[in-house]
């Protein structure tokens, strides 16, 4: 939450688990609804911020994202295998190098962010129209792309200009956790990228909070 790891006000955990042979991963706390709160608050901060950045710093922050996560594909990949149970040879290794793609791809696309001028009645006035930040995003991310469905949403987020509160799947908070740390190293503004992890009441609590302004989600209906 804005650039520093928080404690969480809960006292509530839960385990994450190797699929393969259920060992422990990692033991992660819970966000509380105050919890949800602070990251929505850190992320409305920093949309001033965000929006005062030009495209062309935008992107090179995206970029800094794709330099940052290529040069941790292994120790990156590995930690997705143990959360996930996806293969390292086949899956986790190649999903890093996609998410790196996504960055630098949305780099690019952020600086081709044109927008149109129209016809006016009047000689002398222009009518054009300007692109502006929607604000606070809100993203909710599957366990099967634990990092691969993050970036895609939150790198568009981001070089809209857009601040995010990202809630990862339960089952592999570890990849949406140390995708905003990439972020966050990249740059961005502190508050840019936060995190709350959790169950569906997080996800409930997050979506539904006053503070956000769109939601990017992947999931079931049930979800």
């Amino acid at each position: 939450i804005e650039g520093d790891w928080t404690e969480a006000t809960s006292d509530a955990t839960f385990v994450v688990r190797n699929p393969a042979d259920g060992s422990t991963v990692a033991e992660v706390a819970t966000a509380s609804p105050q919890d949800v709160d602070r990251a929505v608050a850190a992320a409305r901060a920093a949309t001033t911020a965000m929006a005062e950045l030009t495209e062309f710093e935008r992107a090179e922050r995206l970029h800094r994202v794709a330099d940052l996560l290529e040069g941790r594909v292994g120790e990156l990949a590995a930690q997705m295998t143990a959360e996930s149970g996806k293969p390292l040879a086949t899956e986790t290794r190649d999903e890093l190098t996609e998410v790196a793609g996504i960055f630098r791809l949305t780099a690019e696309e952020t600086v081709r962010l044109e927008t149109s001028v129209m016809p006016s009645i009047e000689a002398t006035k222009r009518v054009f129209t300007h692109r502006k930040p929607v604000g606070v995003y809100a993203l909710l991310t599957p366990f099967n792309f634990p990092m691969n469905i993050p970036a895609e949403l939150a790198a568009a987020a981001l070089g809209g200009g857009n601040a995010v509160v990202l809630k990862p799947s339960e089952y592999t908070p570890l990849s949406g956790a140390a995708l905003a740390e990439a972020i966050d190293e990249a740059g961005f503004p502190p508050g840019a990228i936060n995190v709350v992890h959790g169950d569906g009441a997080v996800g409930a609590a997050l979506v539904t909070h006053p503070g956000v302004d769109g939601i990017g989600f992947v999931g079931s209906n049930t979800t």
